[in-house]
């Protein structure tokens, strides 16, 4: 039991509290924070607390990972919880990714995936001719930033399954994924979508998505429903904007609340709370309309590794009042970034080292798939999409995290279109991949050859990770040089800016851009950051200065999930650690798509 005195201690950090004291180090407090469920700081006994009670431990239910564990080989995890996996292991050999993770090899065919010959430590190498192949069948690979050898992807024909097997219970109401061929192994059990909650009529047949009209504008209750004359919101303001309960300082004419905490049930509308707690380390998110055209989902990443990641969704109504949460695709792995098609759904994005895949998933209807943007299993961070190309009907970019990771350009087949099924445009047989090269004279290309797109990018954009494209213009993110790189789809220069400017001392992260202003030259590109000394949110106008929207005072932890309403009267950003969601919107009750007034640059 607790003693009186900690009780007295824990009442200054909970408003209700519950639990038992376990141990002097108060790893297994249990307790319950404004009225969520209850957390266990050490489920796994390791004795770190976790991430979600303030500790530094990245994986609560394995024992075998916590910050200065010594690293295990082969089991494809983070265990000394410093970002990477495996490292410093099989420096003499190869080990399998995409099956048979961590088996040593010595070809591909030896694991029926990819084997990586001295991955990460490897060879010293100036280029591919100081690479020694895989025992004389695979040609060796320079990675130019590391200066170190690898293998390259499959020179030997490896059986595919012919087949994506479905892993959803019988009695779901939810449709079943296509049996369409898939070359797409996998290394981990494959996904599979959790029902709604909600007693609902769901299709047994492959549902067509449909277009949905525009929501009903709304605004929560503590906003003006007739909007004043005049603009009352300065974004970069940050005089007298600290909010205690937020623990957040926000620009002049800002609100905003918390709608989430990790591990808790979400309070609802009606003040119930949701079945499912939310999820813990909510990453890359979304906001899709309702079929019903009656409000939008915000849908969440989970960047839980060892498949207990996935993809969460927060219900809401015109109003931007929350209606429910549920999980909507599980058994997924470090799901990171991400983004929407043009038909209503949300991709997701596995950041899991060599073997991340993407999924389609449309909370409307609960449906998944594993889908084709991607030929070979990677770090892979965000997705965008761009309809206007007069050549075919869209073409679709994939960024990924890595120091050579090339931004893929996927041109689905001709027939992907044909189907009358939108579910089929990114898992049809037949499209291609191309790879982003700029060039020292401001001009770009896209080239069929993964390697050279992959020298272009540690020589111009390595460690890609937001993504965005708004009148064929398409601005992603370089996280290792802080820079934004703006890329002309209609035309062939592209140009890079930095990031640094204002109080953005660390890496962007998610980017995302609102509705095109009626200020003309007002236009905004926001960003999130990437922990550091403020977790905050950042602004870019039309004159390329930057300034901060939201400030993260009282957080050390990454920003992301940055995202706008359907009617553009709310703005969405996740606090990873806390795994909280928070809802922004203006006082002088214009959407955040309306009239800009001046901005305050550091």
């Amino acid at each position: 039991m607790l003693t009186r005195t900690k009780s007295a201690l824990l009442l200054l950090y909970c408003v209700r509290w519950l639990g038992h004291y376990v141990g002097a180090d108060m790893n297994h407090m249990l307790f319950v924070c404004n009225g969520g469920g209850y957390v266990d700081c050490d489920a796994d006994n390791d004795g770190h607390r976790s991430l979600n009670c303030g500790g530094t431990d990245c994986n609560d239910n394995d024992p075998n990972v916590f910050p200065d564990s010594q690293e295990i080989c082969g089991d494809d995890k983070d265990n000394n919880c410093n970002g990477q996996i495996d490292e410093g292991c099989f420096e003499q050999g190869g080990y399998c990714v995409r099956h048979q993770t961590g088996t040593v090899c010595q070809t591909d065919v030896d694991c029926g995936g990819i084997c990586l010959q001295g991955y990460k430590a490897g060879f010293v190498c100036a280029d591919d001719l100081d690479c020694p192949p895989n025992s004389g069948l695979e040609r060796g690979f320079c990675r130019f930033a590391a200066k170190a050898c690898d293998s390259s992807p499959a020179a030997i024909p490896v059986p595919r399954p012919t087949t994506i097997p479905s892993h959803e219970p019988s009695s779901s109401p939810i449709a079943s994924p296509s049996t369409a061929p898939s070359p797409f192994p996998t290394s981990s059990p494959a996904p599979h979508p959790v029902p709604s909650s909600e007693p609902t009529s769901q299709p047994t047949e492959r549902p067509t998505p449909k277009p949905s009209s525009a929501p009903s504008p709304g605004v929560p209750s503590s906003v003006p429903s007739s909007a004043p004359t005049h603009v009352t919101y300065f974004p970069g303001d940050l005089t007298g904007g600290y909010r205690a309960d937020l623990g957040l300082t926000l620009s002049r004419g800002l609100q905003g609340r918390r709608l989430t905490l990790g591990g808790s049930r979400v309070t609802l509308a009606n003040k119930s709370r949701s079945t499912q707690t939310f999820h813990t380390k909510a990453d890359g998110a979304g906001v899709i309309s309702k079929a019903n055209g009656n409000g939008w989902y915000y849908v969440s990443n989970s960047e839980v590794g060892s498949s207990g990641g996935g993809v969460g969704a927060i219900e809401f109504n015109a109003a931007g009042e929350v209606l429910g949460y549920r999980r909507i695709l599980t058994g997924t792995s470090r799901n990171c970034g991400g983004g929407r098609t043009y038909w209503g759904t949300w991709i997701t994005c596995e950041e899991n080292g060599g073997s991340g895949r993407l999924y389609e998933v449309d909370p409307n209807t609960g449906y998944t798939q594993q889908i084709r943007a991607v030929d070979v299993g990677g770090n892979w961070e965000s997705f965008a999409y761009d309809d206007q190309d007069p050549d075919v009907s869209a073409r679709f970019y994939i960024t990924e995290d890595w120091s050579y990771g090339a931004l893929v350009r996927y041109t689905p087949a001709p027939a992907a279109f044909l189907t009358g099924n939108n579910y089929d445009i990114l898992n049809t047989a037949g499209g291609t991949y191309e790879f982003l090269v700029l060039h020292a004279n401001g001009t770009y290309s896209w080239s069929p050859s993964r390697s050279v797109g992959e020298t272009s990018a540690e020589t111009y954009y390595p460690n890609t990770e937001g993504i965005d494209i708004f009148n064929r213009q398409m601005f992603f993110t370089s996280k290792a040089t802080k820079t934004l790189v703006q890329v002309d789809l209609a035309g062939n220069t592209y140009s890079i800016t930095s990031t640094l400017s204002g109080q953005f001392d660390m890496e962007p992260d998610q980017l995302g851009r609102i509705l095109e202003s009626r200020g003309g030259n007002n236009d905004v590109l926001y960003f999130c950051e990437d922990g550091g000394t403020d977790s905050d949110i950042h602004g870019r106008d039309a004159t390329g200065k930057y300034f901060t929207i939201v400030e993260g005072t009282d957080y050390n932890t990454e920003t992301t999930g940055l995202t706008f309403s359907p009617d553009g009267m709310f703005l969405y950003v996740a606090y990873q650690g806390p795994s909280s969601i928070f809802a922004f919107w203006r006082e002088d009750g214009l959407p955040f798509s309306g009239m800009i007034a001046g901005t305050k640059y550091h």
